[in-house]
């Protein structure tokens, strides 16, 4: 975590103003906050024995951030203290940020077989199976619609 220390038991209203997520994201910034910080914004809460900040910093410790998208919504759920508001949360985070990547390449044209596999990447970041999707271009080859014909084995 970042700076001290902190009391699981503290409640986020115990921290001093220097040290709660909303006060140091106002005040300096998202790129300032530890990774436990910024899931404790997403999460608002903790539970009656850990506040926000300590439960996300046990979650990222034990799963890592590149983990805990491959979490199903039970799995999430078998964690203490991680209910289903909290594990649709996680889930809700990674999609969205999943999104957002595709969104960011919108109207850019393929150009080679990597802008190909930079878009299917982040199309399939936690995907188990093999899958065969067709991309629609226009005449500029800009993505139109992206297709899955298979999942699986063939």
């Amino acid at each position: 975590m970042c700076g001290e220390e902190v009391s699981g038991k503290m409640k986020m209203k115990d921290l001093p103003m220097d040290e709660r997520p909303y006060e140091k994201l106002e005040k300096y910034g998202e790129d300032r906050l530890s990774d436990a910080e910024l899931l404790a914004i997403i999460f608002k809460t903790g539970n009656k024995e850990e506040n926000a900040i300590v439960m996300s910093d046990r979650l990222i410790t034990k799963y890592g951030i590149g983990k805990l998208n491959e979490l199903s919504l039970k799995e999430l759920q078998e964690i203490k203290g991680i209910g289903p508001a909290k594990s649709m949360q996680i889930k809700v985070l990674f999609e969205f940020n999943k999104r957002h990547s595709l969104a960011k390449r919108d109207g850019e044209p393929i150009k080679s077989a990597r802008d190909v596999f930079e878009y299917a990447s982040q199309r399939f970041i936690k995907n188990q199976q093999e899958n065969f999707m067709i991309l629609h271009l226009d005449s500029k080859n800009r993505i139109i619609k992206d297709e899955i014909i298979s999942t699986g084995t063939l």
